[in-house]
């Protein structure tokens, strides 16, 4: 089997918890807060370059599943017994492989009918169902793990861009989406948990500064120049653990993960120290150029006085899980 050895820019700030933390690592600090537990960890995150030994275990070549047409393929998952989902963003398929990579099936095409999608969203395997999630508006189908199409919810007025929608069971999806402030507010954005009716049951986290980030000039804001980079714009990132149903939610511009029961209470705060990110006026310029090539130039320097000095630049949160010797399984969330 060949090695590769790679280099990866890497920002993690990786938050351990697990069986007597206090006492084996005296850079984990708790303290009590209101009834709540918050767990502070003092050590430097990992960032950097970081040099990895990579093992190839598998290898596609699309050209060997569609030379005429080969897929593009942006997403992928596994089952319990090892099988391996592809999503073909550019055809709207499935490819269904078994752990020696040998194609087992194909399913799922391009429409608007049932079990249909224009385009793709997302792919998940929970519960031994393939579950697909599309965008604009939002529409979730559930699958057999052959791709037989079972049920689908269709969610006619949800405009989900940010493709942060998990399934937690039947007709209970976790999202990132608004709520209506009060009276002269902008809308409120939020991490919840909704069903089909677009019913709000449990709200997790808000942020009245999260969302797409514009730039005002004079009274108007300029939707050519409006960002989702999370270099930017403050947004909400959250994930859900199947194996402990625990909720971990956050914003991109504190290192500070809530971890939360799916009814909504708080089980533990978790904080992370670091420095923030310091702008200046070249990365303010670079950050512009990125999110806003065809700014006027007249228009550029005030776009710069509005850009924040400092950037955390959370990209995502995911949760890696492993067992300890003598203790419960251990749930590890992280942001990089």
């Amino acid at each position: 089997m060949r090695k590769k050895s790679i280099l990866l820019l890497i920002i993690i700030a990786l938050f351990n918890i697990n069986c007597e933390r206090s006492e084996r690592n005296p850079s984990v600090k708790t303290e009590l807060i209101d009834g709540i537990q918050h767990v502070y960890n003092t050590l430097e995150p990992f960032k950097g370059e970081i040099s990895l030994e990579v093992d190839e275990v598998l290898r596609i070549d699309p050209f060997e599943l569609d030379q005429e047409d080969p897929p593009l393929f942006q997403m992928a998952v596994k089952d319990d017994t090892r099988n391996l989902y592809l999503a073909d963003s550019r055809n709207v398929k499935v490819y269904k492989l078994n752990s020696r990579g040998k194609l087992v099936t194909q399913f799922l095409r391009k429409g608007q009918g049932p079990g249909e999608f224009p385009r793709f969203g997302d792919l998940q395997v929970n519960h031994n169902f393939i579950w697909i999630i599309g965008n604009w508006p939002m529409k979730i189908a559930k699958l057999t793990l052959d791709g037989q199409y079972i049920n689908e919810w269709l969610f006619r007025t949800f405009r989900n861009f940010y493709l942060r929608t998990q399934v937690i069971s039947e007709d209970r999806f976790l999202t990132v989406s608004y709520r209506e402030g009060a009276e002269n507010q902008d809308r409120i954005r939020v991490s919840t948990l909704i069903n089909s009716s677009e019913e709000f049951l449990t709200q997790y986290y808000e942020d009245k500064n999260a969302g797409i980030f514009r730039i005002r000039t004079e009274q108007q804001e300029g939707p050519a120049i409006a960002s989702t980079s999370p270099l930017v714009a403050a947004d909400i990132h959250h994930v859900y653990d199947h194996n402990s149903g625990i909720i971990y939610v956050c914003n991109n511009r504190e290192y500070k993960i809530q971890s939360k029961n799916t009814d909504g209470t708080t089980r533990i705060v978790i904080h992370k120290d670091h420095k923030k990110i310091i702008l200046d006026e070249d990365k303010k310029e670079n950050i512009l150029q990125l999110i806003a090539p065809r700014i006027p130039m007249e228009a550029k320097q005030q776009a710069k006085e509005q850009l924040p000095d400092t950037l955390n630049a959370i990209f995502g949160i995911a949760v890696l899980s492993r067992r300890t010797p003598g203790c419960k399984k251990d749930h590890r969330p992280v942001i990089s």
